[in-house]
């Protein structure tokens, strides 16, 4: 709501585009594995890549000047590079590591995700007497 934009909208468009940001990695996937330029990784770094682009993006300059069209664009690519990640991820511990423990992997994965959240939270709060997008 601080940026003009409905925190609604932006979290229909998040859900829509993150799957298909999840589409987009798997599928392909089936397909392309065992090219060198097809495989888990290459997926994976596209995916890094667009959610990185999508968080610089609100870094530019002119993103302050409009400020509505630079959430929306940085919440669509952060949605497809974020669904991209959570879709490639499960293939590439298995293609990485195997089958025989990759519940245990994947478990310590997501036990680092429930840690590092609140503790994210925690330490990048905003200060109450602090209102508007510049603090």
């Amino acid at each position: 709501a601080e940026a003009g934009v409905s925190p609604s909208s932006l979290s229909t468009i998040f859900g829509v585009l993150n799957a298909v940001g999840r589409m987009a990695v798997c599928i392909p996937l089936d397909y392309t594995r065992r090219h060198p330029l097809g495989g888990v990784f290459a997926y994976l770094a596209v995916a890094l890549a667009v959610f990185a682009l999508g968080v610089g993006l609100l870094l530019l300059p002119g993103a302050k000047a409009a400020q509505a069209g630079a959430v929306e664009a940085s919440n669509a690519l952060v949605a497809v590079g974020y669904g991209g990640l959570l879709g490639i991820i499960p293939p590439a511990l298995k293609f990485t590591f195997g089958t025989q423990h990759l519940g245990l992997i994947y478990g310590i994965l997501y036990v680092g995700v429930a840690i590092s959240e609140p503790l994210w939270t925690m330490l990048f709060a905003k200060p109450p007497e602090c209102a508007g997008l510049e603090c």
